[in-house]
């Protein structure tokens, strides 16, 4: 990781905080929340909503509220910790930080949040391998990654924020694709099964590295699909685990201009990306997640620590990515008869318009069912929008009607009380508008003790299907004795026969402290959700169920 050393500059650096409603063609407006930081490179929220950040002071308070506008606030010079410096990483409730060590050492300090104080205190240090850590980010398996300034080596450390004090776990897990990457972070891999780590690459684009394979990391196609073949270099990333976004930033920064911004990748369909997701930025120097869509970002447009440019930003990120919609029949078919069933689903809630042939789209739902078709050639789009009013790109499925084979002249007719012609003896009959198929797929959960486990915002409910199905999860969760009930953010998944999948569900950021409290001291916590599955027939069955959860 590339980190700008202390330069020692003498003066005050001033720091805007930005809210910028993004959209995918133009930024809003900002607003100026803190001033007196030098050389930012990170930031984060504590659980009192303040901002926190880290630059050459050391990792200091400002009086600057998450979200919050108005008059704009301070760095607090006298809540500085002058130990620790570079990209921190926080857990989930945000109640622990961990920082590298600003010294130059090979260590990663542990800062534990003091409710009384209101303030972040020391609590041990976590030995690395390698001097001079620039960055720490919690994977959602909650283990803790290192990344090192000017070298190419990733280490992780297993218990992350739980690690023994002074006693070495860490472990060499890969390295990044060329010299000198810029930054890093840990997410979920496009499966959404397995944490892997996001670089920023020296030459340009992300690469993404798998721990467990111990290997070099491979390129994504992160900015290959919005801006162009040779993407720019990104040198600050920031992933969301509600959901599962990617964001990098540009350092192209120039003295009289803006000319960097923040985009982002949807890492389980990397093709959902927006090449702007927030503009006017000059040398970005480190991102993070704030509360409600924001991402707290931190930059320099001088480059080189210069006094009253340096800024601090915050940016509201609106939901611009469409859905992808996908049929449950992977191809197209034959119809023997005069009706077709399709059935289909999106990767997120959405709603459906549906038109046949050159008709009009009109609502509908899956499995749609057309009547009285014509013999010869027919084509169905499907088009999903999401809940943010978001449009898909209309999916289209191309099928066939012929008649019945004809009777020759002279055959008996078959005896009263005779069964008909199985459909897959007809001429020509394939899987589409078959009736053969009437019973409803049977899923059945694979939880390993009985209980699933709250990593970030994201719960993993393992499942199989005894048929090729589509699954979806949606539901609440709530603390026993408790009245409150906190809405899931639901989920979908196209599973073939014989595999075995995972239905991945999101906690609203807003209740993860209460979750989290009741877990650590106990408590009950349980989802009750409500599971739908249609195979390719478009047979269904919903049933509810009841599901234990527990921590990371």
């Amino acid at each position: 990781m590339r980190c700008r050393a202390s330069q020692h500059v003498r003066g005050v650096v001033l720091i805007a905080l930005f809210i910028l409603a993004a959209a995918a063609s133009a930024a809003g407006t900002a607003t100026v929340a803190a001033t007196g930081l030098t050389e930012p490179s990170g930031a984060i929220v504590d659980p009192d909503g303040h901002i926190w950040v880290s630059d050459g002071s050391g990792f200091c308070e400002t009086t600057a509220t998450d979200g919050a506008s108005g008059t704009p606030g301070t760095l607090l010079a006298t809540v500085c910790d002058a130990t620790v410096s570079g990209q921190p990483a926080e857990t989930a409730d945000r109640t622990v930080v961990l920082m590298p060590d600003g010294k130059r050492q090979a260590s990663i300090h542990r800062l534990k949040w003091d409710a009384s104080s209101h303030s972040y205190l020391p609590d041990g240090e976590i030995p690395v391998s390698h001097p001079i850590p620039a960055a720490v980010s919690i994977g959602p398996d909650g283990a803790a990654y290192v990344g090192f300034t000017r070298l190419i080596d990733i280490e992780r450390i297993p218990a992350g924020a739980n690690a023994p004090a002074g006693v070495h776990t860490d472990q060499e897990v890969g390295t990044s694709a060329d010299a000198r990457p810029a930054g890093m972070v840990a997410g979920w891999d496009e499966s959404h099964s397995k944490t892997v780590v996001y670089i920023a690459e020296s030459k340009g684009g992300v690469s993404e590295l798998d721990p467990g394979a111990g290997a070099v990391a491979v390129p994504t196609e992160f900015g290959a699909a919005t801006l162009g073949a040779t993407p720019p270099q990104f040198n600050a990333l920031t992933y969301d685990p509600s959901d599962d976004t990617l964001y990098a930033a540009t350092a192209l920064g120039a003295p009289d201009g803006f000319p960097d911004v923040i985009a982002s990748m949807n890492v389980t369909d990397p093709h959902v990306q927006d090449a702007a997701a927030a503009t006017g930025y000059s040398n970005v120097g480190g991102l993070a997640i704030a509360g409600g869509d924001r991402i707290l970002a931190v930059d320099d447009p001088s480059g080189t620590g210069v006094a009253g440019i340096g800024r601090l930003l915050e940016t509201g990120v609106a939901d611009i990515a469409a859905p992808t919609t996908s049929f449950a029949v992977p191809f197209d078919g034959v119809v023997t008869g005069p009706s077709a069933s399709f059935a289909f689903h999106a990767n997120e809630a959405a709603t459906f318009t549906c038109r046949l042939d050159a008709g009009a789209f009109a609502p509908c739902s899956s499995p749609v069912t057309f009547s009285n078709l014509a013999v010869g050639p027919h084509t169905v789009d499907v088009q999903a929008t999401d809940l943010a009013g978001n449009p898909a790109a209309i999916v289209t499925r191309q099928f066939v009607v012929r008649a019945p084979a004809a009777v020759p002249p002279g055959t008996p007719a078959s005896p009263a009380g005779s069964p008909a012609t199985p459909a897959g003896a007809i001429p020509g009959a394939g899987v589409l508008g078959a009736n053969a198929d009437h019973a409803a797929p049977r899923l059945t959960l694979a939880l390993r003790g009985g209980a699933a486990r709250l990593r970030g915002t994201a719960i993993t409910v393992p499942f199989r299907c005894n048929e090729t199905c589509v699954a979806q999860a949606r539901g609440t969760i709530s603390v026993r004795g408790s009245a409150r009930l906190y809405r899931l953010r639901g989920a979908s998944r196209l599973l073939r026969r014989g595999q075995s999948g995972a239905l991945v569900v999101h906690v609203p950021r807003s209740a993860l402290g209460s979750l989290q409290s009741a877990l650590h001291a106990g408590r009950t916590v349980s989802m009750r959700l409500t599971l739908r599955t249609e195979d390719v027939a478009g047979n269904a069955r919903t049933r509810a169920t009841s599901v234990r959860v527990r921590g990371s």
